[in-house]
C-alpha cells in the first residue's frame, strides 16, 4: 500500500520500506530529522524537472503522521 499526497502538478508518495523499489530514487523517513524533511521537501517543490518525491517507511500512518508534523 502506498499514501500519495499531490502538491500542485507533483507528487509525494510515502511507501512501506520492503516494498520493491528498483530503479527508484527515495528517503527513508524514518530515519530524517525535521530539518532534513524540510529540506527535501524545499528542493523538491522549487526543481521543475522532479515531479515524485518517494519516501519510505517501516509503518504507512506514522510514517504519514511524522511528515505531517514536519511540515
Amino acid at each position: 500500500m502506498n499514501i500519495t499526497i499531490y502538491y500542485l502538478s507533483k507528487k509525494i508518495l510515502i511507501r512501506e520500506i520492503n516494498q520493491s523499489a528498483e530503479n527508484q530514487s527515495f528517503k527513508n523517513l524514518d530515519n530524517l530529522k525535521k530539518s532534513e524533511i524540510l529540506d527535501e521537501f524545499e528542493k523538491f517543490a522549487h526543481q521543475n524537472e522532479q515531479t515524485l518525491l518517494t519516501f519510505v517507511t517501516e509503518n504507512l500512518e506514522k510514517g504519514l503522521e511524522k511528515l505531517k508534523k514536519k511540515l
